[in-house]
């Protein structure tokens, strides 16, 4: 398996995330599956996982996820890096329908509203593109998930996980083998005056898994 981004420079940090690689032999050769868990924490910087922000009431906080961590509080889009997520090369090429090859997308960011306004919700939706593709705005939804409100003081736990099987309509550029990954989090504008918020990336993790020789009967 490898993790790269093209020829550019930031791959060669992407490819030590590829830190935990499980071979999973189950009874024999038809029935082998791969399990590959990127750990996107082991090549971020410390600083750079928790913080503190401001949410506009113009427009409210967007957070991209991947490569690294992306605070957009002036609306202004996704940067480069952003924009083009982690690019992720799996072990089994361009699969027969058969096959089960599975991505499962988890994360989980905290935040604390430090202010005296209330936040009145947020999203996270996880996003795969063609390799070739920006994932913004030409990505494939992997999923979303909504959140309430957030009072003064208050804090949130913003956890989940998104599956991309046969069945979703992500499927058809994951099975190629060649794809890309990233994270949109838009925490919602407060309705009266700026918001502020510290938060912490606790924990984001790739994992893509398959049968290569599942339609071996």
């Amino acid at each position: 398996m490898h993790l790269k981004r093209g020829n550019r420079k930031t791959g060669i940090l992407f490819m030590t995330i590829a830190c935990i690689v499980c071979l999973l032999t189950l009874s024999c050769a038809a029935q082998t599956q791969y399990v590959i868990k990127v750990d996107a924490l082991v090549t971020m910087d410390e600083s750079g996982i928790r913080g503190n922000a401001r949410v506009p009431q113009n427009g409210g906080l967007v957070i991209y996820l991947l490569p690294s961590i992306q605070l957009d509080e002036n609306s202004a889009g996704p940067d480069e890096r952003s924009r083009e997520g982690i690019q992720i090369i799996s072990p089994i090429p361009a699969p027969p329908g058969p096959v089960r090859l599975t991505v499962r997308i988890d994360g989980r960011l905290t935040i604390v509203n430090e202010s005296t306004v209330v936040i009145p919700g947020s999203e996270v939706t996880g996003y795969i593109a063609e390799s070739e593709d920006a994932l913004y705005p030409d990505g494939i939804e992997a999923g979303r998930k909504e959140y309430h409100a957030v009072g003064p003081g208050e804090e949130q736990v913003l956890e989940f996980g998104f599956f991309v099987d046969q069945d979703t309509p992500a499927y058809p550029i994951v099975s190629r083998g060649l794809f890309r990954v990233g994270i949109k989090i838009w925490i919602y504008p407060p309705q009266i005056g700026d918001a502020s918020i510290s938060y912490v990336l606790e924990a984001l993790t790739v994992e893509v898994s398959g049968y290569p020789f599942g339609f071996i009967e």
